[in-house]
């Protein structure tokens, strides 16, 4: 009964250890899910982490890259306009010019100056404008009758002089005659066609630029003129002219206006302005991108540590199930280890006392045996002693019969008489034997009464384990119930941790927003303060300085602002380069002015030394001249055998500025003037 009661045991305690590994490999699983899917967030993560720091490095350098290319679009921009400025008004021409082009929506017949419509790249600009000289400035008109209301307009209003080029009456000189001249070392080519210039204007082109060439360097220039008689003009990219006829032109190149220049540097901005605009707003959408992107990460980032955290909770839930499970496999290994070592020792302790039933059973049958054997040995005693007693009777009937033979029953009597005292003997140690037996029966019957005790303990132990099961049964539906209680707290966490995180996610997009807010109106600020400053050339600190806080009345401001505004444009057009001309002008005056003043200095001391010189020249002339004086008589005298010759100075005039006056007077002859004597006679005057 207790192996049965042990083996059920066993069988129960497997049972819900079976039911347990289910639960737990389901635990194991589901670990292992979460598991991967907390490495492949994480993996998600770091990659997320990784991306925002680069899309962040990339959003800082994209910021970088707009800040340098707004400033650089102001710049340029703002040199451009300035430049058109210049253009529109013509800075760099005469009054008579800027007068003229002002007409140019009165007379659509107005093409514009040279300048405008001649374009060179950059290292031929110096050629060009040394090849074209004062006609860059020239205008170009549609025909004559424009060109003859133009003047008309300059001469009534005063406005000074201007050379006009009407198309259809301007026809080219002709080109270089000799075509081998182009192919002399150091030749770039024809002045015209190192131009570009609409197809209207070729012969314009032509007649300004088609006779004159350009070479590298004077070097060259000098020989090919030499070769070629001087008979071509020849320009150098360095600016270096050698004109028909051989006169030469050069020096130090200083052209402050580089008319051709200004219009190319002037395309050049425009491409620049635009090519930084598309730039700036490529960086612009580009930024974007980014900013959407870092955002999307943020949010995916947000995102994946709710999940994780999730996550976690959940492992740290499982984990906390399979230590259970794990604790309580333990506590049900233990169980059926004890169960199955009181079954080890049941089976054992069943076998002893099978082995001692078996024992015993045999010793009982021996000893059955051996009563047996007595009982008939006894049997056969008593009936042999019934028979001898018979015999004895018999004997003591016959013994009257038989005492003759006295002596000899005598000494059969003696001899049975011993043998009966044996046999008495055997009955007792036989007796003796029984009784032993009977105390081994009754050592044996202790033992099996002593078997019983340990069987009634081993009932007592099992009954005491159910009630230990019920226990822990019990016990384990405490713990249940606690648990459903404490993972219900936890869900009430989880819940209250959702919120949170909700609210932290509502409260970084409300972060955002008023980032991306803070943006624009930081963005708007610099706007403003760019604006100062290319407007007015003001910073806020500047502007803190200039601010009147008497000035309260908006309405007034407003109205003060409009009559300013009104004021300025009736100005019109405002100079944008007048600050930088003013400079270049003020050092210029300052040069000149300190050149000036140098040079009268040196005309002071130049003066002096004339007037030094000129002392000192009167003074020997005067002295010299006297003695030459006296030298032409003695010669004179010599050559002619005798007269008088006589020099002296116009009266009433600077001694170095006065005419000399040659008297000749032959012998034989009165006194004269030199125009008046023979053609031999003003031979030897002439010698003397």
């Amino acid at each position: 009964i207790k192996q049965a009661d042990n083996n059920k045991e066993i069988l129960l305690i497997k049972s819900k250890d079976d039911n347990y590994k289910e639960d737990r490999d389901k635990v194991i699983s589901a670990l292992g899910k979460i598991t991967s899917e907390l490495e492949l967030n994480s993996k998600k993560k770091e990659n997320l982490k990784q991306s925002i720091i680069e899309n962040k490095e990339k959003y800082n350098k994209g910021v970088s890259i707009i800040e340098s290319l707004k400033e650089d679009y102001h710049k340029t921009s703002s040199r451009l306009e300035s430049l058109r400025n210049l253009a529109e008004r013509y800075e760099g021409y005469g009054n008579s010019i800027k007068k003229v082009m002002e007409q140019r929506g009165k007379y659509s017949g107005i093409k514009g100056v040279v300048a405008d419509i001649i374009k060179a790249e950059r290292k031929m600009e110096t050629a060009i404008e040394t090849a074209l000289g004062g006609a860059i400035s020239n205008v170009v008109v549609d025909n004559q009758e424009t060109g003859k209301s133009l003047i008309n307009y300059l001469k009534v209003n005063k406005f000074g002089r201007c050379t006009f080029l009407p198309l259809n009456a301007i026809k080219p000189k002709g080109s270089i005659a000799n075509q081998a001249i182009l192919k002399e070392p150091g030749v770039v080519g024809r002045a015209s066609d190192l131009v570009s210039y609409d197809k209207e204007y070729g012969n314009l082109v032509e007649y300004l630029l088609g006779k004159i060439l350009v070479v590298d360097k004077i070097d060259n220039g000098v020989k090919i003129a030499n070769k070629y008689n001087h008979t071509v003009r020849i320009v150098t990219l360095e600016g270096d002219s050698l004109n028909t006829g051989g006169s030469m032109t050069g020096g130090a190149f200083r052209n402050n206006s580089n008319l051709l220049g200004r219009n190319r540097e002037l395309d050049e901005l425009s491409n620049k302005v635009k090519e930084l605009k598309e730039n700036l707003n490529k960086e612009m959408v580009s930024l974007d991108k980014i900013k959407i992107n870092l955002s999307s990460a943020e949010g995916q980032l947000s995102t994946i540590d709710n999940t994780l955290n999730n996550l976690n909770v959940e492992k740290s839930t499982l984990n906390l199930q399979l230590n259970s499970f794990n604790n309580l496999e333990k506590e049900i290994e233990g169980n059926i280890k004890r169960a199955e070592e009181d079954k080890i020792n049941i089976e054992i302790e069943l076998k002893e006392r099978i082995k001692s039933k078996e024992e015993i059973i045999t010793k009982i049958d021996e000893l059955s045996a051996k009563e047996k054997a007595i009982e008939e040995n006894v049997k056969g005693l008593n009936e042999k002693l019934e028979e001898k007693n018979s015999v004895f009777e018999t004997l003591n009937e016959d013994l009257n019969k038989v005492n003759l033979k006295v002596s000899t029953l005598k000494q059969k009597n003696g001899y049975t008489t011993a043998e009966n005292k044996r046999l008495e003997d055997e009955i007792a140690d036989l007796n003796n034997k029984i009784e032993g037996l009977k105390n081994e029966i009754k050592v044996i019957e202790d033992n099996i009464n002593n078997r019983a005790t340990l069987v009634t303990e081993a009932e007592n132990e099992l009954s005491e384990m159910r009630e230990n099961s019920k226990a822990f049964d019990e016990k384990l539906s405490e713990n249940q119930d606690l648990y459903q209680k404490e993972k219900q707290k936890v869900n009430e966490l989880l819940s209250q941790r959702d919120s949170f995180y909700k609210e932290i996610s509502d409260l970084e997009k409300l972060s955002y927003r008023y980032e991306n807010q803070c943006d624009k109106i930081n963005e708007k600020i610099n706007t403003k303060i760019d604006y100062l400053w290319s407007t007015y050339e003001l910073t806020p600190n500047n502007i803190a300085d200039l601010v009147n806080k008497d000035l309260t009345d908006t309405k007034e401001l407003k109205s003060n602002i409009t009559r300013l505004k009104s004021e300025i444009k009736a100005l019109g057009q405002v100079n944008l380069g007048a600050i930088e001309e003013y400079k270049e002008v003020k050092e210029r005056q300052e040069f000149l002015t300190t050149q000036y003043e140098d040079l009268q200095k040196a005309k002071e001391t130049l003066l002096d030394i004339i007037k030094e010189l000129d002392d000192g020249m009167k003074a020997q002339f005067e002295e010299k001249f006297k003695e030459i004086a006296v030298e032409f008589d003695k010669a004179f005298k010599e050559l002619f055998g005798g007269g008088k010759g006589t020099l002296e100075l116009d009266e009433g005039v600077d001694i170095l500025e006065a005419g000399v006056k040659i008297i000749s007077q032959p012998p034989g002859k009165k006194l004269q003037n030199m125009m008046q004597l023979s053609g031999g006679e003003k031979a030897l005057t002439a010698i003397a």
